[in-house]
């Protein structure tokens, strides 16, 4: 079996070139039987027509070139995918000479499939249909009126050739539907993407969260799957733009632009003496919001674990978030943690410095929730010591407000993007623990859209050991 990925050879960036070589990285560890070759082609003359068209175009002739010329089963693939699992089994599983992948019913009527990635069996039938795609879809590049006709159906360019052939023309090959998520992973399967995920299309919305590392909650776990194959690999992801000066620049946010900062105190006592100080000066405040936790707990805890046991609130201050919890969770004991001395007099709260592991709390709740990540004067330890308390089974929810978390001074002494917090976790844990999701909850207001609260879930990625 023959992997054939094409890449066009644009000067002004070296996004492209990242997510190839990604690819052949993820088709080396998954497909180890597979022979891979990343087709490098120069960039076409665009001139009169739309870029994509003009690149599909060019990218078909390539495709039934390597059919013609390899005597074995073939896949043409996008550059722009990650293979995450075995696709031998493809030609041993399903009878056909062409394969494509089918969308998911709800995107169907618009879009019946995508032309990403296509199967070819050795055979006859299969070059044959591959040279008449080729030449049908020819004709449509050199007819807009025709390609317009078909497009509104079936999208692109290939797909709406494809189309074409699929309902109007004669044709001996025998074509099978795949499912696109489980062999064409896209938008409307993004956030389903699970073990039976074997290819993810980085196109798109998916493709800008990885260039600007900026998942959201569409595109948070194929984010994940990505740059897990990148770090994996020691592949540098650090994309570019050529700017008119001719000068490399990086893309905006990129994830290797970190906006995180930490405030350097004088000492640990000195950060504990300001932090207490400010805890008892603003001890009547509670900066999370009951509906916010109404509205978590109802939308996700609940809907997650069967039956929750515990929880416990680093940095609560008040016993309100402890109650509002166990208001929404019946059942469910959940404490609370705050730095101050009063703590141990408030119900349910324990005076403790949440930065510090605590031997009774080992493994011992199904959450830990905290809004005071921007609190910690070392994030990665603090983390750590999160980590220890919760189950196998159990996650961290990190409350993110941009209002909150963007200011750097000795009270708020950790800033960070949501970015940054999604690629450190990963980084500081060697993968073993990841930001699988971001649950976002309305702004309240149209005009503070910008400071919508997110609530960014830690866990451990194998529950099993």
């Amino acid at each position: 079996m023959h992997i054939f990925a094409e890449s066009f050879d644009y000067k002004s960036a070296n996004i492209y070139d990242i997510l190839a070589n990604v690819l052949e990285y993820s088709a080396k560890v998954n497909c180890p039987s597979a022979k891979f070759e990343l087709l490098k082609v120069k960039a076409p003359d665009t001139t009169g027509h739309e870029r994509a068209c003009t690149s599909n175009t060019v990218k078909l002739d390539e495709w039934v070139k390597v059919v013609e010329e390899t005597n074995d089963d073939v896949i043409l693939m996008d550059c722009d995918m990650l293979i995450l699992g075995d696709l031998s089994s493809v030609f041993k599983d399903h009878e056909f000479d062409i394969a494509l992948c089918q969308r998911t019913k709800n995107v169907q009527k618009r879009m019946p499939f995508n032309g990403g990635i296509v199967f070819v069996r050795n055979t006859p039938a299969a070059l044959e249909f591959m040279k008449l795609w080729k030449r049908i879809n020819l004709v449509m590049y050199n007819d807009k009126v025709l390609h317009n006709r078909w497009r509104h159906t079936y999208a692109g360019m290939n797909q709406a050739a494809f189309g074409y052939i699929y309902e109007k023309e004669k044709y001996d090959a025998k074509i099978k539907f795949l499912s696109c998520k489980i062999y064409n992973c896209c938008r409307e399967d993004w956030p389903q993407v699970d073990s039976k995920t074997k290819v993810i299309h980085i196109k798109s919305q998916l493709r800008r969260a990885v260039i600007n590392a900026s998942p959201d909650r569409f595109t948070i776990k194929a984010y994940n799957k990505w740059y897990n194959m990148a770090d994996a690999g020691g592949i540098d992801t650090r994309f570019y733009k050529m700017q008119s000066s001719r000068q490399c620049q990086p893309v905006k946010g990129n994830r290797k632009q970190y906006r995180r900062k930490v405030f350097v105190y004088e000492s640990y006592d000195d950060y504990l003496k300001i932090q207490k100080n400010a805890s008892l000066e603003r001890v009547g405040i509670t900066w999370t919001q009951k509906d916010k936790i109404a509205y978590l707990c109802k939308n996700y805890l609940s809907l997650k674990f069967k039956k929750i046991k515990s929880g416990i609130c680093h940095g609560a201050r008040k016993e309100n978030e402890i109650l509002w919890f166990k208001s929404a969770l019946k059942g469910c004991d959940v404490i609370g943690t705050d730095i101050i001395d009063r703590a141990s007099n408030t119900l349910g709260l324990v005076q403790w410095d949440f930065n510090k592991e605590n031997k009774d709390w080992q493994k011992r709740f199904d959450f830990v929730f905290s809004n005071s990540l921007n609190h910690s004067p070392d994030p990665k330890t603090t983390l750590y010591a999160w980590i220890s308390q919760i189950k196998l089974s159990g996650i961290i929810i990190v409350e993110f407000n941009p209002q909150i978390e963007t200011t750097l001074n000795k009270v708020s002494c950790f800033t960070f993007s949501i970015a940054d917090l999604i690629n450190d976790v990963r980084e500081w844990t060697s993968g073993k623990y990841q930001v699988t999701q971001k649950i976002e909850f309305p702004a309240m207001k149209k005009s503070n859209a910008k400071n919508k609260t997110s609530y960014l879930i830690i866990e451990r990625m194998n529950k099993d050991v």
